[in-house]
């Protein structure tokens, strides 16, 4: 933060900086919600952040409590902010991979992942080689 001041001449400006891409602070679940109204893209967005907090809380005794905490704060704190760019803030947190790792230990479970996110790649692939917006 001193060299955000030394440079800026302000302590906070990465986060007053956040009103130059549209982001400010709000009610994390009211902009879930209003996901949910705009763009194809941000429909996106608001599913898949759904999914996952879903997934955080049917599955928070799968592992300990810390991770549990880290997932929550992990989205919420950006949430906080707007939808925009949720998945990519998701795909970070860690223990979602150790949740993922525990519930596949079942063989079904592992041909059920296995069988998602293959399809989920064959989609991924063909909105990336047809310039879909959901795809950079």
């Amino acid at each position: 933060m001193a060299f955000n001041f030394y440079l800026n001449g302000d302590f906070l400006a990465f986060v007053h900086g956040q009103t130059a891409w549209g982001r400010y602070q709000g009610n994390p679940l009211e902009f879930l919600i209003d996901g949910y109204h705009g763009s194809m893209y941000t429909t996106f967005e608001a599913v898949v952040t759904a999914i996952f907090i879903l997934i955080f809380i049917l599955f928070f005794k799968k592992i300990r409590f810390s991770y549990w905490l880290l997932c929550m704060y992990s989205v919420f704190i950006p949430l906080s902010t707007g939808i925009q760019s949720m998945p990519r803030y998701i795909l970070v947190i860690f223990p979602l991979y150790i949740l993922f790792a525990d519930i596949s230990k079942n063989r079904m479970s592992e041909d059920i992942f296995t069988l998602f996110f293959a399809i989920m790649q064959g989609f991924l692939m063909v909105f990336w080689t047809n310039s879909f917006n959901l795809i950079i």
